[in-house]
């Protein structure tokens, strides 16, 4: 029995130290808690009183009446300019009005009298129209009409053409193909164009009026015989001119052809 007396006693002391200690820090709590609203409230109310002497400043220099005419002429900125004094009594009777009643000081007043001195001295703006943008000059070129090609005129044909081909007897050294010829140029011409751009072999002599082939892709007259050698015909007949004599059209069919017995075999019918 005493022994769970003793128990008992050490278990009720102990509650009460809890009790007290838990006392003890609510009461801190709530001194931190006063201390930072007294200290909050009393910000608040510098800041009031702040605003306050703010306000009632501006209030003490909006009272101050400014009654100052402009000028509107030349005549009205002579007569101000040579009496200063009686243009500025009414303002300055008004301003030593205010600070007799502005507790403020003598803060104001200066203000007031800087900023009719400001509105004094300021001319007279002229209302000037503003000045009206350069059109740009408006000059349209026309271009120049195109002259047609008259009628008849050999330079109005476009990309003019032959079909050239070369055949040594069963041997087709060139199928027959298109090629662009120049104005005036001649069966000699075209050759030497055709053989230079498809790396043909040719020979040949005598001038450009009186050119004479002698052999193509290394087959040369007399090759095949006495009567051997190359001959041409346009649009499918020979023809006895020198190649280099020949001009030829747009349009025209050249074949170069090698004849064993002077073409008889192709129907040249030459003796």
């Amino acid at each position: 029995m005493e022994s769970t007396v003793i128990t008992m006693k050490k278990i009720i002391l102990l509650l009460s130290v809890i009790m007290l200690l838990l006392l003890c820090s609510c009461a801190r709590t709530g001194n931190n808690n006063l201390v930072t609203d007294i200290s909050n409230s009393s910000q608040e109310q510098q800041v009031k009183q702040e605003e306050l002497l703010k306000t009632s400043d501006q209030a003490d220099i909006s009272d101050i009446p400014l009654s100052v005419s402009k000028p509107q002429n030349d005549s009205d900125e002579a007569g101000s300019e040579s009496s200063p004094s009686s243009a500025s009594s009414p303002a300055s009777a008004a301003l030593e009005d205010q600070t007799e009643k502005s507790p403020s000081g003598s803060a104001s007043p200066s203000v007031s009298s800087q900023k009719l001195s400001d509105e004094q001295t300021q001319p007279a703006q002229e209302n000037v129209p503003p000045s009206e943008p350069l059109q740009p000059s408006q000059e349209s070129e026309q271009p120049e009409a195109e002259q047609p090609a008259a009628a008849g005129d050999k330079t109005a044909i476009s990309d003019p053409a032959v079909t050239f081909s070369i055949v040594c007897l069963e041997d087709v050294v060139l199928a027959a193909a298109k090629f662009e010829i120049e104005l005036g140029d001649t069966v000699f011409d075209v050759l030497k164009r055709v053989t230079r751009e498809r790396r043909i072999h040719l020979d040949f002599s005598g001038g450009v009026a009186a050119a004479y082939i002698k052999g193509i892709n290394n087959v040369y007259q007399f090759d095949m015989g006495a009567e051997s050698g190359w001959m041409y015909k346009v649009n499918g007949a020979f023809s006895s001119l020198s190649c280099g004599a020949y001009a030829l059209q747009d349009g025209d069919v050249v074949e170069w052809l090698y004849t064993e017995e002077l073409g008889k075999e192709l129907g040249a019918g030459f003796d």
